[in-house]
């Protein structure tokens, strides 16, 4: 991290995340190292001793998150980095955890994704974990949105004690911005005494599932009102353009070289579970929709089905890589 002026910093957005994490107050941190997500946690290696906080190189990514389960259920704000093979690795444990809870310290699973493989034997899009594993999904498309989405995503997992997966990908991992930063607390957490009660999902897994389903559903009516979703549209918007991640950032660029007063941007940062009612409401009056995402069509399959259930003549012309109108890779 390189200082700037006032109480900005220049920093890459892994070097945000891992700023984020101390402004959180995180007192744990396991990881397994894999570009481009190893920056997080060797950040928050060289400031352990400094901030009293315990940082590991796990064995592998499913031994770290197994590690910071362990830290939350024992009270301790965890945060388990990794790259987006890395979540393969951890599935495993990660869809029994989602059951089982996380108890009172918050645990944040941070992934980062890698388009176009830049040191990757594959191009995955792992949001599709978080649908599998009805996980709040949250994807920054700033450094500074980034550092600041760290202490949500604990705000959220204590809350409904469970994980909450932010997902970065390699552009922004890897940028660097000036960012405005907070003040680092002092510890605030204790540790519990005693395991979180009903932790064990055997032999009534289908109750946890159902606990799962009504923790999403509340989830998703706080989305519907959440600061961190933002919608520019005009008075007459003939095309409306939802992005996630920092894909907001590329079409506001090409907005602003077309000049074109018509297009309207919706930057998407709670995907999962989505804020139905607010996008609806975005749509509304629309005529043509056009979707931005790296890698998949996630958040456009997703609104595709809602409007598949709108009355007839109110669902907009859609326009993304399903329809062939964006290219796929």
């Amino acid at each position: 991290m390189v200082k700037s002026g006032l109480r900005d910093k220049m920093m890459s957005g892994n070097e945000a995340i891992a700023r984020g994490a101390l402004e959180a107050g995180i007192g744990f941190c396991a990881s397994y190292p894999g570009t481009p997500s190893t920056e997080i946690t060797a950040t928050l290696m060289k400031t352990a001793t400094e901030h009293d906080i315990y940082v590991e190189w796990s064995v592998n990514e499913k031994v770290a998150l197994e590690a910071a389960a362990g830290a939350s259920w024992a009270g301790i704000p965890a945060i388990c980095p990794m790259k987006s093979l890395g979540l393969n690795v951890a599935a495993d444990f990660l869809l029994n955890l989602n059951l089982s809870g996380t108890g009172k310290g918050g645990l944040v699973v941070v992934v980062c994704d890698d388009p176009r493989g830049h040191s990757s034997s594959n191009e995955q899009d792992s949001r599709f974990y978080a649908k599998a594993a009805y996980l709040p999904l949250l994807e920054p498309s700033t450094c500074q949105q980034a550092k600041d989405i760290i202490s949500y995503a604990f705000e959220l997992s204590r809350k409904f004690e469970i994980p909450v997966i932010v997902r970065s990908i390699t552009r922004l991992s890897h940028s660097r911005a000036a960012v405005r930063v907070g003040n680092i607390p002092k510890r605030k957490w204790k540790v519990t005494d005693g395991l979180p009660e009903r932790l064990y999902n055997v032999p009534n897994p289908h109750l946890r599932h159902s606990d799962l389903l009504e923790k999403l559903e509340l989830i998703s009516q706080e989305f519907e009102d959440s600061e961190w979703n933002s919608v520019v549209s005009r008075e007459s918007t003939d095309l409306l353009t939802i992005s996630t991640g920092m894909c907001l950032r590329y079409v506001e660029e090409a907005v602003d070289l077309l000049d074109d007063s018509k297009v309207g941007c919706l930057g998407l940062v709670t995907t999962h579970p989505l804020p139905k009612e607010f996008l609806l409401k975005a749509m509304k009056g629309v005529e043509k929709v056009l979707f931005a995402e790296e890698i998949d069509p996630f958040v456009e399959d997703a609104i595709l089905s809602l409007g598949v259930n709108r009355p007839s003549g109110e669902t907009p012309q859609f326009y993304g890589k399903r329809t062939g109108d964006v290219p796929s890779f």
